[in-house]
């Protein structure tokens, strides 16, 4: 029986060995044909066949199955990272106030600020921005700041940016009055506390400078700073939410903010309490687990530290309890005991009137909560240094009257109580003799 090969009018040439793979064979399919006369064009370079072709052997066994082995080693490939976490991959640790927080404010701690009214919360909490706008070192002073940003969200509308301004004016005034008095002492041989000064030429250079012309470098510095702080205003409940969830995109455009700070959470409670839960804490609770869920994730996410403010709305002060009578107590103890229709099982009204309407998701992340009360002393305060805890000024012969805010500061299960005093740089701790 003849065959294709076997006929000698037959045109079509058998394949042709492929000289760069003997494997392989330049068929008769591969050859292309001409529109003129149907020409066969032979071509000189070989032609892989498409059906023949042995791709490489990929680096991963994954690929096709095939045991480590007989492939090389596999290599992994980089997980897609945003920018805004590699500039975040390494967290800072801001030293704030050795007071409040000795070790320092590592990133994802949750602070809670909490008190009655005007018992120095958000005062306290704006000295604490002040001291992280601030440079650590300018001009050889140790000025003691952070050097980083501060996303401020202003719930209360009790926020002046003069009052920060000044603020951070005064601390870095009496910063420089330290450092040329340890100066001064220095070059007179006597024992100074020569830690506030890290270049002696530079902070000769600065003080030779006039009263003026200080002042003027001074104030330049601290509105250069203030190019770091980062303020969101919310005026309505409506917009608080969507505060807290704005947080996402000016965290990612700004890499420098170290922490966030909110004042206050329970600004629009009353509200949220009676329109968005319908007077029900059950309700509210969840709102709020909602609401400060996009906060904490956040905290989480971008690796800040959280401060927020938050008031006790719930307490009643010791000047209404002393006006009520025995049986109004009785009374009044009868009814916190009664289980609400609107609670969960195991709620009492008890528990609810200390600091659990904002949700067990942000009970559960504070890390540290500082308890703060006002109180009226005479004499027996010495005044603590910044950055010290030796004392500075000794005021028991003072006879003026003068508010002292205690501070109980509550971390790792253990309580330590504190007291400052407002002045024109903030908060200024405080020791009873």
């Amino acid at each position: 029986m003849s065959t294709a090969a076997d006929d000698p009018h037959n045109t079509t040439n058998p394949a042709e060995p492929n000289p760069t793979n003997p494997e392989l064979t330049v068929d008769s399919c591969s050859r292309e044909s001409t529109s003129a006369g149907d020409k066969i064009l032979k071509s000189s370079t070989p032609v892989r066949h498409p059906c023949k072709y042995t791709p490489p052997v990929p680096t991963s066994p994954l690929v096709l199955g095939t045991s480590p082995g007989h492939t090389r080693q596999a290599t992994r490939t980089p997980r897609a990272v945003s920018l805004v976490e590699y500039l975040r991959e390494e967290p800072r640790t801001l030293h704030i106030d050795p007071h409040l927080f000795p070790t320092g404010l590592t990133p994802g701690d949750v602070v809670e600020v909490w008190g009655n009214a005007n018992c120095g919360k958000s005062m306290l909490a704006v000295s604490l921005i002040a001291t992280v706008l601030l440079p650590l070192v300018w001009c050889g002073v140790q000025i003691g700041g952070c050097d980083a940003g501060v996303l401020f969200i202003d719930c209360d509308q009790h926020f002046s940016v003069f009052q920060l301004v000044n603020l951070m004016y005064c601390k870095v005034k009496t910063r420089l009055k330290l450092a040329r008095s340890a100066l001064k002492e220095h070059r007179q041989g006597k024992a100074a506390n020569t830690t506030i000064i890290t270049n002696i030429q530079e902070l000769t250079e600065l003080l030779r400078c006039s009263t003026a012309a200080l002042k003027d470098k001074v104030q330049d510095m601290v509105q250069g700073r203030l190019k770091g702080f980062h303020y969101i205003r919310c005026l309505e409940s409506v917009q608080y939410p969507i505060a807290l969830a704005s947080m996402d995109e000016h965290l990612a455009r700004n890499s420098d903010v170290c922490l966030l700070v909110v004042d206050s959470l329970s600004a629009f409670t009353w509200y949220d309490w009676i329109y968005r839960a319908g007077g029900k804490f059950v309700e509210l609770k969840k709102y709020y687990d909602k609401v400060l869920g996009a906060l904490l994730a956040n905290v989480k996410k971008y690796k800040v530290a959280l401060i927020a403010v938050k008031q006790a709305l719930f307490l009643k002060t010791s000047e209404d309890t002393t006006r009520k009578t025995v049986n109004d107590g009785d009374e009044r103890d009868e009814s916190v005991m009664l289980e609400d229709d609107d609670m969960e099982e195991g709620d009492m009204m008890e528990n609810m009137m200390e600091s659990e309407y904002l949700g067990y998701a942000w009970v559960s992340a504070v890390t540290c909560r500082v308890i703060t009360t006002k109180v009226r002393v005479t004499k027996g305060l010495l005044s603590v240094a910044p950055g010290n805890k030796n004392a500075r000024n000794v005021d028991s012969n003072c006879d003026v009257k003068e508010e002292l805010f205690s501070a109980e500061v509550i971390r790792n299960g253990e309580s330590e109580k504190l007291h400052f005093v407002i002045t024109e740089e903030g908060a200024v701790w405080r020791q009873t003799a």
